[in-house]
This record gives structure tokens, sequence and C-alpha cells, in this order.
């Protein structure tokens, strides 16, 4: 204070500008810093389609950026949580057996994520082949065939009363019809596959039915009145019979 020499003269206002800005640029870097440490958390619970909670589903987050994975199981209460995950774009997954895998997206942006995951039942799916010969007509063959549980049905599970679900009773095939393969197809020496798309109704009998793809409506037609003859036992959640979707793959082959 007692040096003569020191300059006690006020700021110019450049100076003060310039001062100004290099705090606003140290304060947005601090900023910046903080934001790039903050981390979240996703977390929630896991149901069916009858509302009740599932566990032990698995679930997989996947950072888009880094493709960083982390997985997890829900509680026995269906809950789950991911912790101290860092900002950005991720994906999810959450599957178990007999359920469909249920895929979706979200972003992490500084802030806790809260999200219930509802889960759908999967669908079956049946492979038939069906093969003759390019030089001989298909012999007559009996194409009813009934399951030897046809007399008797799985009965309905026992259940009491719980706010746990997840529980699938799959369905058994009762009445199997093999298709016949069109004898015009047969001496031309055509071959291919048709897709059918199936629903099979809490009765356990073919409810809907659509053909996916065909080669020719040939094949369509014998596979589409074969699989309308198929009989099921019911399919149950949480003992609760339940409509379920089929895929339905018919290979009609020529043997040389």
């Amino acid at each position: 204070m007692l040096n003569n020499a020191t300059n006690r003269s006020p700021l110019t206002r450049p100076a003060r500008t310039g001062a100004s800005i290099a705090v606003l640029i140290a304060s947005i870097l601090i900023a910046g810093y903080g934001a790039a440490q903050t981390f979240s958390t996703f977390s929630g619970s896991v149901f069916d389609s009858t509302n009740r909670v599932v566990p032990q589903i698995t679930v997989v987050l996947t950072n888009t950026q880094s493709e960083a994975k982390y997985s997890i199981k829900s509680d026995r209460n269906g809950r789950f949580e991911f912790v101290g995950l860092p900002p950005g774009d991720y994906t999810f997954e959450a599957s178990a057996p007999g359920f469909a895998t249920l895929k979706g997206k979200m972003a992490v942006a500084g802030r806790d994520v809260q999200r219930d995951l509802a889960l759908e039942v999967g669908s079956l799916e049946e492979t038939i082949t069906v093969r003759a010969s390019a030089s001989e007509p298909s012999e007559p063959r009996p194409r009813r065939v009934a399951s030897p549980k046809a007399g008797q049905p799985p009965a309905a599970p026992a259940c009491g009363t719980t706010t746990v679900g997840g529980n699938i009773k799959p369905p058994v095939k009762l009445v199997d019809v093999r298709p016949e393969f069109p004898e015009n197809l047969r001496a031309a020496g055509a071959s291919g596959v048709v897709t059918l798309n199936a629903l099979i109704g809490v009765d356990g009998k073919i409810r809907e039915l659509d053909v996916a793809s065909a080669p020719h409506p040939g094949f369509a037609s014998s596979a589409e009145e074969a699989v309308r003859q198929w009989e099921f036992s019911p399919t149950y959640l949480n003992c609760q019979a339940i409509d379920v979707k089929m895929k339905v793959t018919a290979n009609f082959q020529i043997q040389q």
C-alpha cells in the first residue's frame, strides 16, 4: 500500500469487459465439467398382461454411443434398477422364456428415468414338412392324427391369490392334420415354403388364420385347410386361459 509506484487508477472499460468474459467462460467450463460428471438411475417394475409383477426378468441396457452393456434381473417384486448411468442414448431389452422380447429406446440426460415394462406372451412356432415323389403320385394316408392326450387334455392349473405373475402354461397339440401335396404341383415338380399366421383361441381351436407368404395358391390352400383343423389345449397365463399367436411354416418338398 505504501509503494508509490503502484498504479491505483480504476480499470478501463475494455479491461472490465475482458475480466467479465473471462469469469463467464470459467463459469461455463466449470458447469460443463459438473454436468459431465452427472450420473443417472433407470428404474421401474416389470408386469405381464394381467398387470401382475414378474420376477427374474432379464433387462439389458445398451449405450448406443459407447456400446457399453448393463444387465440386471428384476427382483421378487418385479423391480429393477440401473445406477451410475452416464448421459447418452440407450436401447433396452427385457426377455424371459414364454414372453416376447420387449425392446425400446430412451435418453439419459442428467435426470433419473422411471419406466415400467409390460411384457406380452410370445408366439408359438410350428414347422412341418410335406414331401412328394417327383415320379410317383402321393399315396393316400391318414391326415388327421389325434394325440394320445386328446382324450385327456391337460387340466387347468390350480392357483391361489397372488400379485406375482409370469406363470405360463403352454398349449399341447391334441389334433394334428397334415397338408396334402397338390397333385398338379407335384407333377410340375414345384416346391416352396408357405408361412401362416394363426391365433389359437382360449378353447384351443384356430380362431384366425392368414397366409403371410406362399409361392403358389395351391400350396397356400393345402396348408391353410390342414392348419384350420388343428386343436390344442388352452394356454394359461396366471391360471387364466388366453389367446396365443402362432407362426406356421409349411415346407413342400419334391424328392427326386
